[in-house]
């Protein structure tokens, strides 16, 4: 009789075991799913991301060519027509405001006049994904007489904003690279 009881608890025991583990059980796939689910979109937006960085590189160097070959017409704050990824006064007050290291600046700046908005394609692994590329350029305000090591000649600094953004992705896998620009020009 003992002994029956005690197989009769023991079983007990073991079927509360299982029904434990069963009611645990999804609750753990559940979890397990989810942390998956999200390391995928980590991987994938942080991909994209890297590939725009790489698609705003690309651009930097044709951007620069750009204001080398406008500037042979003079500084850019002084063309009547500088280029339409030229700004003179950002200013707080613009609307949207000037600010290139927000992501809700470059969704309306190429509407605003603050920017110029391009697309290239980049080829990733076997196929061919379109950025949206969007450009500024403001002077910087510093003139340095020093900094072109030659008489006679003044050092002009530019800041250079462009903003990659996979075109068929979600704003956060966007990416924005800035740069200083400098020109020596004859004083």
């Amino acid at each position: 009789m003992k002994r029956n009881n005690l197989q009769k608890q023991q079983g007990a025991a073991l079927l509360i075991v299982v029904m434990i583990f069963l009611l645990i059980l999804p609750l753990l796939i559940a979890i397990f799913t989810k942390h998956t689910i999200e390391g995928v979109t980590l991987g994938v937006s942080s991909s994209v991301r890297s590939d725009a960085a790489d698609a705003a590189g690309r651009d930097l160097a044709r951007l620069r060519l750009a204001i080398d070959q406008a500037l042979q017409n003079g500084l850019l704050e002084y063309q009547p027509n500088p280029p339409p990824w030229f700004v003179a006064n950002p200013s707080a007050s613009a609307t949207p405001p000037f600010n290139p290291r927000s992501a809700d600046f470059w969704q309306t700046c190429d509407k605003h006049g603050l920017c110029q908005a391009t697309t290239i394609n980049q080829s990733v692994g076997s196929t061919q994904t379109p950025f949206a590329i969007r450009q500024v350029v403001a002077p910087t305000g510093i003139v340095d007489p020093s900094a072109c090591g030659q008489e006679g000649f003044v050092a002009v600094f530019y800041n250079v904003f462009i903003h990659a953004q996979a075109s068929n992705i979600p704003a956060d896998s966007g990416y924005t690279l800035q740069s200083v620009y400098r020109t020596c020009q004859k004083i």
